[in-house]
């Protein structure tokens, strides 16, 4: 099992202006998945738009490829966080999101794998 630290990220709703937030650290993952790094996020309207810095080595130094970014989000910093989508890239928007709460919590970390095997995964 590798360890890695994730970035969790507050977000409070602000309609009227763009906010930039940075993550803070914690907890720990499972094989193929590692950290990502300078999580921000712009409140665009209703939406949250996340991005961060790319990934390319492990937690051990070691050169890695990512596949995927995994976007988890939950109502509370304590979660439980579930599964909102991936991305190719190091931009994620998550649409709508304020119609609907006032705060949002996020975690994104990168994956080494299968995305045809996540996107199967996901649907159960």
């Amino acid at each position: 099992m590798h360890i890695v630290l994730v970035f969790l990220l507050l977000l409070f709703l602000s309609q009227q202006s763009l906010a930039q937030l940075s993550g803070f650290l914690s907890d720990t993952l499972g094989p193929g998945q590692y950290s990502v790094g300078d999580l921000t996020i712009a409140i665009k309207g209703a939406d949250a738009a996340l991005c961060w810095s790319p990934v390319f080595t492990t937690v051990h130094g070691n050169p890695v490829e990512v596949d995927a970014y995994l976007v988890y989000h939950s109502e509370t910093a304590e979660g439980p966080f579930l599964f909102h989508g991936l991305a190719t890239d190091t931009c994620y928007t998550h649409g709508h999101v304020f119609q609907f709460n006032d705060a949002m919590f996020y975690e994104v970390t990168a994956y080494v794998g299968s995305i045809e095997l996540l996107l199967i995964m996901s649907l159960h």
